[in-house]
């Protein structure tokens, strides 16, 4: 039967991919001997509603239709259901459940989707950014760094936890456990906020304009997730001088600083649960009377409160509570307090875990200090689908993020260059989250390889798999399997950079370091032993990328060039705005075969080999 939609046709659907509210928006399918065709669309949670197709004056095979998006942001859902003869069948998504060319069956289908959304420009400072993550206690140590280990010092009654200092740089990180698996010692290496400051100048030279630092706040573990004291710094790393001067110092590199908010827990050792009585015994565990008695929730089972996800260490908050949110987004508030003193923004770690509510009075908290400021979400899948908690979440509604962590670009972009998918399904999957996501967001993504929380990328793409516990702390890949893992290390950078999106790097990775999962991906970063062959390839991809604005802003198409080569193009319409002829183009081809050549337009691509092409030139990789 030759029946055809392709949500990500212009012929099909216009306009292409998500909509502002109120938008009217074309759909057709291609129906040959069809008698009835109805377009079956319902807003998310909804009844479906029928809207009668016309044949298609141009075309007798096509049935069309023009209806209005609704004016309040969320997800519409449709499918075509069409009589052929004495038959009924229905069109949508393919197996898959993605966008572009759907299937035919005579049982209900799974539904297509648009995101419809009200429209919210994100800062272009952090649109055509290079994003550096850095682990503070691990980054870099400034002079000061003894000094801040004796203003650190805990007194000796002290209890829970403690902290142990790692005098040498280049040790191994490691965990302290007891027999039940709960750390009983963290381990610091004494990174520092004036560490951070004093290399700003390596880091401008890198190419890069934004520092996204992993918690800063007073802690008891060395990753700082367990925030002990909003409104602190931790004294190990400095003071709000220290961070005031960084934010500072950093603008006149042409570097803004962006932290990281853990708002939907905290340390249970921590001045609002003092659970071990460190902080005087006056927070929600020991005293019914506390001022933050009511973010947390008490339970008679052990351990005796929620946790987050199960963390004895981490007591889930109240989110929704009015005293909570007036601490975090209220006018003297930790939003407000931190971007008054430099910050240029926030990442929400788990948000997921963050009722919309409480997102939007984070956002326009920022926004009323600094309209210029950026969200970013750290949502681990696609996130106009996301549930959480049974609730659709509408992180893009235009209410809340700018912009989230790329997760599906990092799995996409790994399992691609491993092998383990081939170009077309890299392609769909890219294709399905620009359909998805607002233009706007879908440029701001967050196109990350590896964090804190994951296999350093040239262990992982050097196939570093099942190690025996006893060996992780002191891994190394051999020679082998480290020249392949930066061979593909390589193309995941041309992924990252030619790819819509701000490409996100993690501190080190351009240094050449390896580890496995956490805590051993989260080293001292090796200064005076970098990688000089790959640090190459990092300030090759960041330079070409800050010289070519394409890169930032221009439109894009992703294409298979056969099973093992993936091609994305970047380019800019001619000045005439109705014309489609292409002024500017960069393309980029990444061969990710271990043995076959790849050809384009007279052009070959080895294996494990990229090929950049700007206007007509071959572009040499440095």
């Amino acid at each position: 039967m030759n029946i055809y939609h392709n949500s990500q046709q212009l012929k099909y659907r216009r306009p292409f991919g998500a909509v502002q509210v109120g938008t009217p928006i074309y759909l057709a399918i291609e129906a040959f001997g069809a008698k009835n065709v109805l377009l079956c669309m319902a807003k998310d949670g909804q009844e479906v509603e029928s809207y009668p197709m016309e044949r298609s004056e141009n075309n007798p095979l096509l049935f069309e239709v023009t209806i209005d998006m609704p004016e309040e942001a969320g997800l519409c859902w449709y499918y075509f259901q069409l009589d052929l003869g004495s038959n009924r069948y229905y069109y949508g998504t393919g197996s898959d459940g993605l966008g572009g060319e759907g299937s035919l069956s005579n049982l209900k289908v799974s539904a297509f989707r648009i995101t419809v959304y009200e429209s919210s420009p994100v800062p272009e400072w952090y649109k055509n950014g290079v994003v550096y993550q850095i682990f503070p206690d691990r980054f870099a140590r400034g002079d000061n760094w003894y000094d801040r280990i004796r203003l650190s010092a805990h007194p000796d009654d002290w209890q829970g936890p403690s902290r142990i200092i790692c005098q040498d740089w280049n040790d191994k990180p490691f965990y302290t456990k007891d027999s039940t698996g709960a750390v009983t010692r963290w381990p610091f290496f004494c990174g520092t906020l004036k560490g951070i400051r004093e290399k700003l100048s390596y880091l401008e030279t890198l190419g890069i304009s934004i520092i996204c630092l992993n918690p800063i706040f007073e802690a008891t573990s060395n990753h700082r997730y367990d925030t002990a004291d909003y409104m602190k710094i931790d004294t190990l790393l400095g003071d709000e001088d220290d961070f005031r001067l960084l934010c500072s110092k950093a603008k006149e590199h042409g570097i803004r600083i962006i932290l990281d908010g853990v708002f939907n827990r905290t340390g249970r050792d921590s001045k609002y649960f003092d659970y071990f009585a460190n902080y005087g015994g006056k927070g929600a565990y020991w005293d019914i009377y506390s001022p933050y008695r009511s973010w947390y929730r008490f339970i008679p089972e052990e351990p005796g409160y929620d946790c987050w996800h199960d963390f004895v260490e981490l007591p889930k908050v109240s989110e929704n509570g009015s005293s909570y949110q007036e601490f975090i987004c209220g006018e003297n508030g930790v939003i407000r307090h931190w971007i008054r003193l430099g910050a240029s923004g926030w990442r929400l770690d788990s948000a997921d875990d963050l009722p919309d509510l409480f997102v939007e009075m984070i956002r326009e908290a920022m926004k009323a200090e600094n309209p210029d400021s950026i969200l970013i979400g750290d949502v681990k899948d696609e996130a106009t689908t996301k549930i959480s908690d049974n609730i659709r979440r509408k992180y893009f509604s235009g209410r809340e993020l700018d912009s989230t962590v790329h997760y599906p670009f990092m799995e996409a972009s790994l399992d691609f260059v491993l092998g383990r998918i081939n170009s077309k399904d890299f392609t769909k999957s890219m294709m399905d989250i620009a359909e998805s996501y607002p233009k706007e967001n879908f440029y701001a993504c967050l196109n990350l390889a590896g964090s804190h929380d994951s296999t350093r990328l040239l262990t992982f793409l050097g196939e570093a798999r099942d190690i025996p516990e006893e060996e992780k702390e002191n891994f190394q890949l051999d020679d082998e399997h480290r020249a392949m893992g930066l061979r593909r290390e390589a193309l995941v950078n041309a992924l990252r950079f030619a790819m819509p999106g701000v490409p996100s790097l993690y501190y080190g990775d351009e240094a050449g370091m390896e580890g496995l999962e956490a805590p051993y991906c989260r080293g001292a970063f090796p200064w005076g032993n970098e990688d000089k062959k790959i640090m190459k390839n990092y300030s090759f991809w960041t330079r070409f990328y800050n010289e070519n604005q394409v890169l930032k802003d221009g439109e894009y198409t992703i294409f298979e060039n056969g099973k093992e080569c993936v091609g994305i193009t970047r380019f800019y319409y001619g000045e005439d705005f109705l014309s489609d002829q292409v002024r500017e183009f960069i393309t980029v081809l990444v061969n990710r075969s271990l043995t076959q050549t790849a050809y384009y337009e007279g052009h070959h691509i080895e294996p494990l080999q990229v090929l950049i092409i700007k206007d007509g030139s071959v572009v040499e990789i440095e």
